[in-house]
Parts: C-alpha cells; structure tokens; sequence
C-alpha cells in the first residue's frame, strides 16, 4: 500500500465521519 493511497483513504474516511456527524447533529436539532 503506497503511502499517497493511504492518505486519500484517511481523508475520505474523515470527511465520511464528518459527514455523517453533521447528519445526526442536524436530525438532533429538528423535531
């Protein structure tokens, strides 16, 4: 595994999470 491949892969990871994070946050605050 080269490393330029494994540091596309933890950012998509991340933007992943932090997609899913806003997702859930923005479900909390609507009724």
């Amino acid at each position: 595994m080269s490393d330029s491949f494994y540091k596309i892969f933890t950012f998509w990871l991340n933007s992943i999470k932090k997609f899913k994070f806003e997702l859930i946050k923005k479900r909390t605050v609507l009724p």
